[in-house]
């Protein structure tokens, strides 16, 4: 038998079957540059607003994350001070492997995970369009999606709105470092549950099609749950209540329907309880650390209060607040209440994102943290869930719409989505940021 090695360095290359499929994989050349340009600009905007006077959230991430040191007692107050710690140990990483300062160690960790959820939405966004458009792909239409959702804000209204922020609340809020890092193991946590209920009703995944997460997809799905906590809760804060919701709403659908599906529902619902408790049993432990063991938070504590206590510290007109924030998703929601009401993934966005309006609404920390309004997280995270779902029910009907009421969902849809990524541009200048 003659050796393998050998051969290939001393056979010639065949010129006539060289090895290469008819597949063609130029869309991906888009998706590469699409990439790399939102890596250039984060890198660029993280490392500006790390340089400003002012005072911010990204500076004083970068300060602390910098000042941790490995050793176990410097790290177990470090964790005490903030018991998330994902995107800190990734900067320190940076640091220590590729010798970078602080700041530009913090602009590559930024710039990162602003790349891989743009990635993740690129999947979810191709897998939706493959199952309800029956094609393999198409990605050059969700790197489209993808690109724009990675710099969405609240559509830019100065004369409604002077500060494009504070009150009206962004999916991708530039200056807040742990809550950019969250993003991605967020909405591959929501795919997986979507695929949990597709496999126990007997359906076809719709984003995990090989038969190693047929057979393992609970595993998955605690450990990207658990990961997020990891990350930071406040994503879990919002997705484990629309969980329970959604099930609310399922059992109710499958009793009127008089299905014998609801028994299967039942040992879904023990399933997800058993996966989730790593990530419950954490943010437990975050809760007591952050608010009992640690000193960062003196008597504050989290508290029912009398609906929208908090949000009217920043804005005079919420209703007005919510429309420019969700202006593109609740288009869609409005003109394809079928998707969004009946599918398993439309109604979970819904219900993901009136939870976290819900928590931001009735829930405050007291004393001198409720103006930080640290409940705004939670109401970002629905917000991220309804729009990464709206644009990917978009591509659906942009490929496959009928009549002249398609065409136009399509073309607002898609100069909502533009507007809102517009809006992004416009206030990713540095200079914008005096919080």
């Amino acid at each position: 038998m003659s050796n393998p090695v050998k051969q290939f360095f001393t056979k010639e290359y065949d010129e006539t079957n060289p090895g290469i499929s008819g597949r063609n994989y130029g869309a991906y050349i888009l998706v590469c540059f699409l990439g790399v340009l939102i890596y250039v600009v984060y890198y660029k905007f993280s490392y500006n607003m790390i340089g400003l006077d002012t005072y911010n959230d990204l500076k004083e991430h970068t300060q602390m994350a910098s000042a941790i040191s490995l050793n176990p007692k410097d790290l177990w107050e470090a964790w005490l001070q903030t018991p998330y710690l994902g995107w800190f140990i990734t900067l320190k990483v940076f640091m220590r492997v590729f010798r970078m300062n602080a700041a530009m160690a913090a602009s590559n960790t930024c710039a990162l995970y602003a790349v891989v959820c743009y990635g993740i939405t690129c999947f979810i966004g191709n897998r939706i369009g493959t199952y309800y458009l029956k094609i393999k792909e198409h990605v050059m239409a969700s790197a489209a999606v993808a690109f724009a959702l990675a710099f969405a804000w609240p559509l830019y209204v100065p004369a409604l709105f002077p500060n494009q922020y504070l009150g009206q609340f962004a999916i991708n809020p530039f200056h807040n470092a742990t809550h950019m890092s969250v993003k991605w193991i967020g909405i591959l946590c929501v795919a997986l549950v979507v695929d949990l209920f597709r496999l126990e009703y007997g359906k076809e995944a719709m984003f995990f099609t090989g038969k190693w997460f047929g057979k393992a997809r609970f595993v998955f799905f605690s450990v990207a749950l658990f990961v997020s906590v990891l990350y930071k809760p406040t994503f879990a804060f919002v997705l484990l209540p629309a969980g329970l919701v959604f099930f609310l709403t399922e059992w109710i659908r499958l009793l009127a329907a008089k299905s014998g599906e609801v028994k299967k529902l039942g040992k879904l619902l023990l399933k997800v309880i058993l996966a989730c408790l790593p990530a419950v049993a954490y943010i437990a432990l975050e809760y007591i650390a952050f608010y009992f063991w640690g000193d960062n938070n003196g008597d504050s504590r989290v508290a029912l209060a009398v609906p929208f206590t908090a949000w009217r510290l920043f804005s005079g007109n919420i209703l007005l607040s919510v429309i420019v924030a969700v202006a593109f998703p609740l288009w869609m929601v409005i003109t394809d209440p079928k998707y969004f009401f009946q599918s398993l993934e439309g109604k979970l966005s819904v219900i993901s994102f009136l939870v976290g309006f819900a928590e931001f609404a009735f829930l405050i920390e007291t004393d001198y943290r409720m103006e930080h309004l640290n409940f705004a997280w939670e109401y970002m995270s629905g917000m991220l869930v309804i729009f990464v779902l709206a644009g990917a029910r978009l591509l659906v009907h942009t490929f496959k719409g009928e009549g002249k009421l398609s065409k136009i969902r399509v073309i607002v849809g898609w100069v909502l989505l533009f507007a809102h990524m517009f809006a992004g541009f416009v206030n990713i200048n540095p200079t914008a940021y005096i919080l």
